[in-house]
């Protein structure tokens, strides 16, 4: 059922959808296999794989969606079927392909697997309404730090203080910045702006990892809806 892998992206059964995302996850994968955040950590190197692992979300996301909506034929907002599916976002619906909010596109994949989890355990061997906690999670906490997919891509976004978490130099406080210089730990690459007394003004240290808690985040969420989307199109994508 995979020979459509070799077709067009427009031949495939979720539009391409899936296919895409996996380049965009396998992108990241190898980028942080080539250790290319260790040698562009002072240009922000960790900001483009967060973006690459969110966006590979987003498009396992929607590429489940289709599937399940087309395989089931499930009305639309009028009660006809639609082959491309809208999504509630607040309280209008908006086509897939204009979403980019990644917990409004989980909770229309939650709820098509719980609504729907009697007719899909007829052509399904996997109860797709099982849903690991640790996925749920980890999508609260991507969507709570980049809603709309612009804090990885744009220096400065609708997120102000993800904006502030995410750059690699931040301020320090002086007197901090001298402990950690003088302790045993790894050596510390800052920067201190003085006036024409050579006082103090400002201090800026690297963070060698900043978010860390949102890239365990990303990378759990992307490692659990790679094998589902998978899944999904094994059971489900066949029309």
């Amino acid at each position: 059922m995979f020979e459509y892998l070799l077709m067009p992206l427009s031949k495939h059964v979720d539009d391409g959808f899936g296919a895409v995302g996996r380049s965009f996850h396998e992108a990241a994968d190898q980028l942080r296999q080539s250790n290319h955040e260790a040698s562009a950590r002072w240009m922000h190197g960790h900001l483009p794989i967060n973006y690459l692992y969110r966006h590979a979300i987003e498009l396992y996301l929607k590429s489940m969606i289709i599937v399940a909506h087309r395989r089931l034929r499930l009305p639309s907002t009028d009660g006809a079927y639609e082959p491309i599916p809208k999504i509630k976002v607040v309280n209008n619906f908006e086509k897939i392909h204009n979403v980019h909010g990644i917990q409004a596109l989980y909770d229309e994949m939650k709820r098509i697997f719980v609504t729907n989890r009697d007719l899909i355990a007829k052509i399904a061997k996997t109860d797709w309404a099982k849903i690991p906690e640790d996925l749920e999670t980890s999508i609260a906490t991507v969507e709570s730090v980049d809603p709309g997919s612009t804090v990885f891509r744009y220096p400065t976004s609708d997120s102000p203080v993800a904006d502030k978490q995410k750059s690699s130099f931040k301020n320090i406080e002086t007197d901090v910045l001298l402990e950690k210089m003088n302790s045993d730990g790894p050596k510390q690459f800052a920067l201190v702006m003085v006036n024409d007394n050579n006082e103090v003004v400002e201090s800026f240290a690297l963070d060698d990892k900043p978010m860390p808690e949102l890239r365990d985040a990303l990378v759990c969420a992307v490692g659990i809806l790679s094998g589902a989307q998978l899944g999904v199109l094994m059971e489900l994508g066949k029309y």
